[in-house]
């Protein structure tokens, strides 16, 4: 077994003895810390996915300077050497509509293809009558075109490398 770095100690160690907390009365628990460890990591797969630019920035928000661009890089490869976990890759496409909008949401099959869509690399077609979703749609609106197109990375089952498992025994 290869000896762990003090970071990838650090991490698991934050995985491992992340205290539990009760929901309300019942007899059910959950781990706080691994949840905003799992929503870090959808963040830095995110970044990854953006080139290293989020998304959004808010009013007198700057782009990650190359520094932190290089820190969040190596924190990813971190969780990538300690852990493995399930991922989702959503597209959503946003169409101009008469006289409204429409989302429309496709989940891909891994990360090449959502950056493909992202990249204009491969063509979405517009989404067939049948494919709307008549709850989030005006039945007299008719699509005009393409607004934009965003993405969403869902993390699950966030977990321990077996071999970290392993020797935790």
């Amino acid at each position: 077994m290869k000896t762990l770095s003090v970071a990838q100690t650090l991490l698991k160690n934050r995985f491992t003895n992340a205290p539990e907390k009760k929901v309300g009365n019942s007899e059910r628990v959950y781990f706080p810390e691994r949840n905003t460890m799992k929503y870090e990591l959808q963040e830095l797969l995110g970044l990854e996915q953006n080139n290293w630019k989020k998304n959004y920035l808010s009013w007198k928000e700057e782009q990650y300077t190359p520094e932190e661009i290089e820190q969040k890089k190596e924190l990813l490869q971190l969780f990538k050497e300690v852990f493995d976990w399930n991922t989702t890759y959503e597209l959503q496409v946003s169409y101009y509509t008469e006289p409204s909008q429409y989302l429309h949401k496709h989940e891909c099959k891994d990360a090449e293809e959502l950056r493909n869509y992202l990249n204009y690399e491969v063509e979405f077609p517009e989404p067939d009558y049948d494919d709307i979703n008549y709850d989030y749609f005006d039945y007299n609106s008719d699509i005009q075109g393409e607004e934009s197109r965003t993405f969403r990375i869902t993390i699950s089952d966030l977990r321990l490398k077996e071999a970290l498992v392993e020797a935790n025994k």
